[in-house]
């Protein structure tokens, strides 16, 4: 059991800086990864289609034999999370209950939330942090759509920033939160817009901490110490997610990878 794999899951590309944050903390665990860019964006799903997609997705990497699941999508947590850890026997982690718990830690009280229109509709952050900060939702699905695109560096890439995000200028942000895993791509950027003076917290590494405590408690950790592999799997383009990989390497995490096509049934 120990020596099994964690299987992450997103819409797309966002989750691997989820991943990221996971082969710091747990450099010798296996991954098994699944982009569902079949279904992508999931801001603009139902609950209903939310749930479907993220149960498919979890029966799946079963099949993988993983130990530990982590929903790397804020929009796929919001809606999905309780459905599938009611109905699967093995641990399985959000993005919010570690996102919640790291925002509360930092006492700010006027807070930018940045995710899809699906996990803004959700209300799930306001019914949260109500009580500690005020908050300021906004979706910015354009943002989203540029790091799915691959066109993190692109000329226009800083301008769509400081467009999307003008709005905020105006509201004495001090903590602004990436509230989709894509958004992390485009830190940097969104940091220059909105100005040193805003806390930008990206909760990949809450999550990976997360990960770990809970193989530990449940004495799940890997006892070999050599390198983790990873895995990938994809519900639309192989191709497409591969050239991403090799656009955005994390440390030499992706010197070699295999990207596998998931195919429905199969």
């Amino acid at each position: 059991m120990n020596n099994l794999p964690i299987g992450v899951f997103d819409s797309g590309v966002g989750g691997l800086s989820v991943l990221h944050a996971l082969s710091s903390r747990l450099p010798s665990e296996d991954i098994v990864y699944f982009a569902d860019q079949a279904h992508f964006p999931y801001g603009e799903k139902s609950s209903e289609q939310l749930i479907r997609y993220s149960v498919e997705i979890t029966e799946f990497l079963l099949k993988q034999n993983i130990k530990l699941l982590i929903v790397a999508c804020h929009t796929a947590s919001t809606h999905a999370l309780d459905v599938l850890q009611e109905r699967f026997s093995i641990p399985i982690i959000g993005m919010v209950q570690p996102t919640v718990q790291e925002i509360i830690s930092t006492h700010k009280k006027r807070i930018a939330i940045l995710g899809t229109h699906a996990t803004i509709r959700s209300q799930i952050y306001k019914k949260h942090l109500e009580m500690h900060a005020e908050l300021i939702e906004l979706p910015c699905p354009e943002l989203i759509n540029i790091v799915e695109e691959n066109q993190i560096n692109a000329p226009n890439a800083a301008s769509a920033v400081d467009e999307a995000l003008s709005s905020l200028k105006s509201e004495h942000v001090e903590l602004a939160l990436l509230g989709s895993t894509h958004l992390s791509y485009l830190n940097r950027l969104i940091q220059g817009s909105l100005g040193p003076h805003v806390y930008l917290l990206d909760p990949a590494q809450r999550v990976a901490e997360t990960a770990a405590s809970l193989l530990c408690k449940e004495q799940l950790l890997k006892t070999s110490n050599e390198k983790g592999t990873y895995r990938f799997f994809v519900s639309k383009d192989p191709v497409a997610f591969a050239k991403f990989l090799a656009a955005n390497p994390s440390s030499g995490l992706y010197t070699k990878f295999d990207v596998n096509l998931f195919v429905e049934n199969a």
